[in-house]
């Protein structure tokens, strides 16, 4: 893809979800089966020529939708209910957790247009490589910080 597809992707991405829309998104507007206006695809797969986090589990997002027909029992610190599958560490309820996500999702967002990458750094939020791309993708573009390198192979 062509320097000027990518910043007008990026572009589309922004638009589409702005910091105040991040700040306001529902559990079925972060992750959905229909996938496609999904906060985590746009994270993930409409955005991947911005730099790929494609793999993996879907534990990565902290919280899922589960398909209506999986029995997969969780791993240990997960819950589940009849929809979502998500870490405990973040809450006791689907809700609870993604309320918690969301707001370290902000922190981040915040964070980084501040240029404050300690501030990143130090907010946990789902797997590193998410809390990352999502910060490259809200930098300034003007002065960035972050490459679109979001995993580190030690």
């Amino acid at each position: 893809m062509r320097d000027k597809d990518l910043n007008v992707l990026w572009d589309h991405f922004l638009s589409e979800w702005p910091t105040e829309r991040v700040r306001s998104m529902s559990l079925e507007e972060y992750t959905n089966l229909n996938r496609s206006d999904a906060f985590v695809y746009w994270i993930e797969r409409t955005t991947e020529e911005l730099g790929s986090i494609r793999g993996g589990s879907a534990f990565k997002w902290g919280i899922y939708q589960r398909k209506p027909d999986s029995d997969k029992p969780g791993a240990p610190g997960t819950a589940s209910d009849e929809t979502y599958s998500w870490y405990k560490r973040y809450g006791n309820t689907a809700e609870e957790a993604f309320r918690t996500i969301r707001e370290r999702l902000v922190e981040i967002i915040e964070a980084i247009q501040q240029g404050d990458l300690e501030r990143v750094d130090g907010t946990e939020v789902c797997w590193p490589m998410v809390k990352w791309k999502v910060a490259f993708l809200y930098q300034d573009r003007q002065s960035p910080h972050i490459l679109p390198v979001f995993r580190d192979d030690k």
